[in-house]
């Protein structure tokens, strides 16, 4: 098989695919010879190993289909294939729940099994749309757009986060902020990670709003604010500094602030100016206490005298002992940076 594949020989596909049809009629399958098949595929290349892998595709198990989608994207001529592409990827979900509700012998099938075949399936849909990703093309992102409306429901919240890595145009832009309005979590999710993927600056007016929206603490919030990194810095965006002053303008929170946590988080020394005028504004004890962790995370030292004039204040044994780590944070960090040096 491999010295078929080195080959790369389009006159040794048949023998390829004689060699699997072979191998599918034994009763205990040796799978290290599909991938072996398949590598050889890839090698060769052209339209007929794409019609090969297709094949491999329908009637493989998931883990095979897996490889078998891998290879292709691989291969230059897939791009003549959208529409085979689509049509796999929108039945790969539906096709699988199929096959395991008429399965036989689901009952004897243990839950790992089963588990890791649909971790498996998830990923073909995943491999699929990234190989028309791949292709840069109007007419593979027109299909994967109609896929999405088409998909099953599981399928298409996998297709809208993956939507991202397509490059940005009018239409998918416009398909995922009325998707940020969809009452299902996970769909708005999705758009949330395609739109930091996508990094188009004209789509911060709709991520700070839907920041505004998503329930605070939520794993939604926090994804709306990675999506708000990739636009900018986000010490660089006015944004920030408005979801900070929202926040300490409410100070409806008693010990956390997604903004706050945040920015301290990014260790981004250009985030100490926005956190020292937070420090300033806040009121709530719990509040500075926070900040203080955050600027103590950057370790700037252009933090220190703001630390150190907070403390001669009245202040809580809590935010004393927030301030004091705060400033032995950030000495270590620049001790173990003049050592580095």
């Amino acid at each position: 098989i491999r010295g078929l594949g080195n080959s790369k020989d389009p006159a040794a596909l048949p023998f390829l695919m004689k060699m699997l049809n072979t191998v599918r009629t034994f009763e205990q399958r040796a799978y290290y010879i599909d991938y072996s098949i398949i590598d050889a595929l890839k090698k060769i290349g052209g339209p007929g190993s794409v019609i090969a892998l297709l094949d491999i595709i329908d009637h493989e198990g998931p883990e095979t289909g897996l490889k078998a989608a891998k290879a292709m994207a691989e291969i230059e001529a897939s791009s003549a294939f959208i529409p085979q592409i689509v049509e796999r990827l929108l039945y790969q979900k539906e096709s699988y729940v199929k096959t395991q509700l008429e399965s036989p012998d689901l009952k004897d099938k243990s839950a790992f099994g089963m588990l890791n075949d649909a971790f498996q399936d998830f990923n073909i849909t995943e491999a699929l749309s990234l190989i028309l990703a791949k292709m840069d093309s109007e007419n593979a992102r027109v299909a994967f757009m109609n896929a999405i409306e088409k998909a099953h429901p599981e399928t298409r919240v996998q297709l809208i986060g993956i939507l991202g890595k397509f490059k940005a145009s009018p239409r998918s832009l416009s398909f995922l902020h009325q998707s940020m309005g969809s009452l299902d979590g996970e769909i708005r999710h999705a758009a949330y990670l395609a739109l930091g993927e996508l990094a188009e600056p004209s789509t911060a007016p709709w991520l700070r709003s839907a920041y505004a929206k998503e329930a605070p603490k939520s794993e939604a919030r926090r994804v709306v604010l990675e999506a708000l990194t990739h636009l900018k810095q986000p010490t660089d965006a006015p944004l920030f500094r408005a979801l900070l002053k929202q926040e300490l303008k409410a100070e409806v929170f008693e010990s956390d602030s997604e903004a706050v946590v945040f920015l301290g988080d990014t260790e981004d020394v250009k985030a100490v100016p926005l956190l020292v005028e937070a420090l300033s504004k806040a009121r709530e004890y719990s509040t500075q206490a926070l900040i203080a962790e955050a600027l103590g995370k950057i370790g700037d030292p252009t933090a220190s005298p703001v630390l150190k004039k907070a403390l001669r204040h009245n202040v809580s044994e809590n935010l004393k002992e927030a301030l004091l780590t705060a400033l032995l944070s950030i000495e270590e960090k620049n001790e173990r940076g003049t050592k580095a040096s």
